[in-house]
């Protein structure tokens, strides 16, 4: 069902918007957004995966399959809490953030330190089952990049992943220009312990249980760890002990170099950045634009409502869609859907509709269709 807030963006008729972007090209500057101050711990950063999974090799991670409340057919994977917590008790020198996710505040959000990475939102499924029931529209031909703002479980992230990962016809990309997914959240330590890892798992679901076992019990024979795999039969010693457990990952290097290689050869660029929206994030991304953008639960506070919308438009182009998911309203924090079709009013330089609406017991979600108009 689709549903409108009183007012769309599609309300332009073609003429309109074509004299309404003339009308702000003669407009000079540009729209100017107050930047706030970004401490240096978040500072925007571009991370690999491999930086990212690198931490994790000989670690045994838990984890737990999710159904989408929309589809039971679509299952997902995320990294237990409980192992979260267990990896940081065994470290050193926690960040405040850190310190957070350990679970010593009891906090699901903390402004400026914590976004609620850890947590899979209602909205994110809504952004899902919007994508998988509407693939013509969203995830066309001609999508060739991908970024997911405020990811956290990245699960959006994962549906395009295994997507592309089981197309069974041959992806039109290649290593000059490959496929771009981007994933990108708050805070760093979301990304390296609970977004990576949750790829990672989804990506091993697909393995049989054969070669899924190989790869957990094989070492890799160069200095670095990430060369060719060994022969097992001359490495049986080394992980005798292993035993493949249900909803366990035992990661080692081979198992993450089998990603790696996995996505290089269907011509995936998968990466990550961290840090706070800002002229900076823009940079870090490492793309002048991207096709789709889709962000879920991301605002919910009125004063980041701003620098989200200007990072997003910032790397849109007029063929650009972003899909924006989230609550109407934001009981208790001040943020939601009508605030921020506010700041893209004032703005003027996009348009936008509601394209999904989903009411339970009053509390209204939906998603809505973002595109630069200049």
């Amino acid at each position: 069902m689709s549903f409108s807030f009183g007012f769309s963006g599609e309300d332009f008729e073609e003429s309109d918007i074509q004299d309404h972007q003339h009308d702000l090209q003669e407009q000079q500057p540009a729209i100017q957004v107050n930047q706030p101050v970004i401490s240096e711990a978040y500072q925007p950063r571009h991370h690999t995966l491999l930086s990212l999974l690198t931490p994790l090799i000989s670690k045994r991670i838990s984890y737990s399959a999710v159904a989408s409340p929309h589809n039971k057919d679509l299952l997902f994977f995320r990294r237990d809490l409980f192992d979260v917590k267990h990896q940081l008790m065994s470290e050193d020198n926690l960040s405040e953030t850190d310190e957070i996710l350990l679970g010593t505040s009891n906090e699901d959000v903390r402004k400026t330190f914590y976004e609620g990475g850890l947590k899979s939102w209602e909205c994110t499924f809504d952004l899902i089952d919007l994508l998988e029931n509407d693939q013509a529209n969203y995830l066309g031909q001609n999508l060739n990049s991908i970024l997911e703002m405020g990811c956290g479980t990245g699960l959006p992230g994962m549906y395009i992943m295994l997507r592309l990962l089981s197309s069974p016809t041959q992806l039109p990309f290649t290593a000059e220009n490959p496929f771009k997914l981007t994933l990108a959240d708050y805070n760093d330590s979301v990304l390296r312990l609970v977004t990576a890892p949750n790829l990672l798992v989804a990506w091993a679901s697909t393995l049989s249980p054969e070669v899924l076992m190989q790869l957990q019990r094989t070492e890799v024979n160069n200095n670095d760890g990430m060369a060719n795999i060994s022969n097992q039969q001359n490495n049986d010693s080394i992980n005798f002990k292993f035993e493949a457990r249900e909803g366990e990952l035992e990661v080692t290097a081979a198992l993450v170099q089998a990603f790696i290689e996995t996505l290089q050869t269907k011509f995936i660029s998968l990466d990550f950045i961290s840090g706070a929206w800002s002229p900076e994030f823009v940079q870090a991304a490492e793309a002048p634009s991207y096709d789709l953008i889709l962000a879920s639960e991301t605002i919910y506070q009125p004063e980041t409502i701003p620098v989200f919308s200007q990072t997003m438009l910032s790397l849109m182009q007029q063929k650009s869609k972003a899909l924006v998911a989230a609550k109407q309203i934001y009981f208790g924090v001040g943020g939601g859907i009508p605030e921020f079709i506010e700041i893209l009013s004032n703005r003027g330089d996009s348009k936008w509709k509601g394209i999904k609406e989903v009411n339970i017991f009053g509390v209204v979600r939906g998603v809505l269709l973002v595109e630069r108009i200049i």
